[in-house]
């Protein structure tokens, strides 16, 4: 359900329209240069909901992270060369040498969810990022600000960051394990992924996400670690923004921004609102 179309028109009782719109949270040009439907939703709405609303002060959204630095790195003197074998941590350190962004004796000391996060970015995004180019989120932001529109958040950095951190930590070492032998195509992963966001296919994003590993896309695999992941990192969270959109779509007028995962399935943002009795159709 909902697999195909990034922007939604969602109407309340009242029959009031509000827009809920699907991200993707990189600075790709592409991604950037918005549909004119997406820009007349956008400027013609009084409040732009986002995940955060903190990304449109990178600095004190990296103050808010730091705080919480006990549930992003080992804070007992470890690291992550002692969750994993030689060979593992081999790897992951040669990846991490074309993809990070701090030294390698900062970085082991990572937790293995925030570690695969840098392992899994290309490195061209990153490169983006670090010369301060908005993410597509952050630009709505800021054209929202510019606009005089009010701007709010459906969740807070600090729930991001425990959502992460409640991964079990077994889990995610195979993750990151897996992210490694993908090395360089990862890459090609992503440029699928914007590609198929592109044709607004959604749906196909998740299948591909349920079927790729390390040796290619397979028909079958252990799913157990992803099903943890889909469950905690998008259902759960899917339920937390459906409060919050609820109450901005019943005002009206309202334009929402989330990940762009977060929109399809039958757990998915839409799936909820809808059962929820809002009417709900394609733009």
């Amino acid at each position: 359900p909902y697999g195909e179309v990034l922007l939604w028109r969602v109407e309340n009782k009242s029959g009031q329209p509000s827009f809920i719109f699907g991200t993707m949270h990189m600075s790709d040009p592409r991604l950037l240069d918005l549909p004119p439907k997406v820009e007349t939703a956008l400027i013609e709405s009084k409040t732009l909901a986002l995940e955060v609303k903190d990304v449109l002060d990178p600095k004190a959204m990296k103050e808010k992270a730091e705080k919480l630095v006990d549930l992003t790195a080992y804070m007992d003197g470890s690291d992550i060369t002692s969750r994993l074998t030689p060979d593992q941590v081999k790897l992951v350190e040669t990846i991490y040498a074309k993809r990070g962004s701090v030294p390698w004796f900062l970085a082991k000391r990572l937790r293995p969810w925030a570690l695969m996060c840098a392992l899994a970015t290309p490195a061209c995004e990153t490169a983006r990022k670090t010369a301060g180019k908005p993410f597509l989120d952050q630009m709505l932001a800021q054209k929202a600000n510019k606009a005089g529109i009010e701007l709010v958040s459906l969740e807070t950095v600090e729930s991001q960051i425990r959502a992460m951190a409640s991964l079990p930590e077994e889990a995610m070492l195979t993750a990151l394990t897996e992210t490694a032998k993908l090395g360089d195509r990862m890459d090609d992963i992503f440029e699928t992924m914007i590609q198929l966001y592109e044709q607004e296919k959604t749906g196909i994003v998740w299948a591909m996400m349920k079927h790729i590993g390390p040796d290619g896309i397979q028909e079958t695999r252990n799913t157990n670690e992803y099903s943890e992941f889909q469950r905690e990192i998008v259902d759960k969270r899917n339920v937390i923004m459906a409060a919050g959109a609820e109450k901005l779509i019943d005002k009206g007028n309202a334009f929402i921004a989330v990940g762009a995962l977060h929109l399809p399935g039958e757990k998915g943002l839409l799936a909820i609102l809808e059962q929820r009795g809002y009417t709900i159709n394609a733009q």
